[in-house]
């Protein structure tokens, strides 16, 4: 399992050329893969910059592996239009490999059907495409755990009954909305009573100014559940000076991690949840297909394998990597541990991938 800290910021890259230094000669000959890498967007967003830098790190491993993966991306910034001119553009320069982090989890079969049609290896990353009858492979990340985990623990801190603000990502997008599923079904498992929705777009300046307005509307509240950009919820509380909520979760970033240590650090003030959501899932996609390329067969028996969307919807759904909270975290040396990490991880997040060897053993039939 491959662990990657560093935040660069890369957009279209030749990974096969880069590769070839410091190689040495090739006994045998390389399989040439042309990727293509779709996403709804990247600048500006932890999450999906290190998405995409964890499949070229995935793509310049292949070459261990008998695979020249050369790398293209494209971004759509939300607008599904150009999403689908970029993949079908993609389809017509001859690409070997699309993979997907889609603006919407429909509206692409006809994309999809002629994609197939062409002989190109189509895998949906992340954000699951849940068409039902699209032929296609979904690699994502648990979702609905990483919402239900943090209201599940939420109430065991705050109790049933407690008060809290509902900051949800984006409306629409397969990822929040699964996550979303999962903060509701903990939500009404805790008896937790939500007070205010929001939605935060995972822009977390608007998460700042939304949190700014909660507060100074006067809402009472005892804790926030949030799918992501809680570091953004404690700058707003900083701003405006007021006292900080009993709990607040989830979120990810370095600067999170850093947040709540500190917050925390001399006496218990603030319970939260921190839980890595791995943008890993880009480069364990890449894996996948690589080996369904050699003609593996996927395990039908796999633990990971989610009926979630329908028998129609195939959809693989990676376990959480790190977690913690102050009742695992404060016995000395994990403290410190994740505050060193989240000051080299600064605004960047945690990530893990499945490597090509892992991924063999762990997604496919034995050959």
């Amino acid at each position: 399992m491959k662990k990657v800290f560093v935040l660069l910021t890369v957009v279209v890259l030749s990974l096969g050329l880069l590769a070839v230094c410091g190689v040495g000669a090739e006994t045998t000959p390389l399989r040439t893969i042309r990727l293509a890498s779709h996403n709804a967007v990247v600048e500006g967003n932890s999450f999906r910059i290190r998405y995409e830098l964890d499949i070229q790190d995935a793509a310049v491993a292949a070459r261990n592996h008998g695979f020249d993966v050369s790398y293209a991306s494209f971004v759509a910034n939300w607008d599904s239009a150009l999403e689908v001119q970029q993949l079908q553009n993609s389809i017509n320069e001859g690409y070997d490999f699309i993979l997907v982090n889609p603006v919407s989890p429909t509206g692409l079969d006809p994309v999809i059907e002629r994609a197939l049609e062409a002989g190109i290896m189509y895998i949906n990353a992340n954000n699951i495409y849940i068409s039902p009858g699209a032929g296609i492979i979904n690699v994502g990340s648990n979702q609905f755990e990483q919402g239900y985990r943090t209201a599940v623990y939420a109430g065991e801190v705050l109790g049933p009954g407690a008060r809290v603000i509902m900051m949800a990502a984006r409306e629409g997008n397969a990822a929040s909305e699964l996550r979303q599923r999962g903060f509701e079904a903990g939500i009404e498992e805790s008896e937790l009573v939500v007070v205010h929705n929001s939605f935060h777009n995972w822009d977390e300046t608007l998460a700042t100014q939304l949190m700014l307005e909660i507060l100074n509307a006067g809402i009472q509240f005892d804790g926030i559940l949030v799918s992501q950009d809680a570091d953004a919820l404690i700058i707003a509380y900083e701003i405006a000076d007021a006292p900080l909520p009993k709990f607040i979760g989830y979120d990810d970033s370095g600067q999170f991690m850093t947040q709540v240590i500190d917050i925390n650090r001399n006496e218990r003030v603030m319970d939260f949840m921190m839980l890595a959501n791995s943008p890993g899932v880009g480069g364990t996609a890449l894996n996948i297909g690589l080996h369904q390329l050699l003609g593996r067969e996927l395990d039908p028996a796999m633990p990971y394998w989610s009926d979630t969307w329908g028998p129609d919807v195939l959809a693989i759904l990676l376990p959480n990597s790190i977690w913690f909270t102050y009742d695992n975290s404060w016995d000395g040396s994990s403290m410190f541990d994740y505050y060193e990490l989240g000051q080299q991880l600064g605004s960047d997040v945690p990530t893990h991938w499945w490597d090509f060897e892992s991924a063999g053993e762990m997604f496919f039939l034995p050959q």
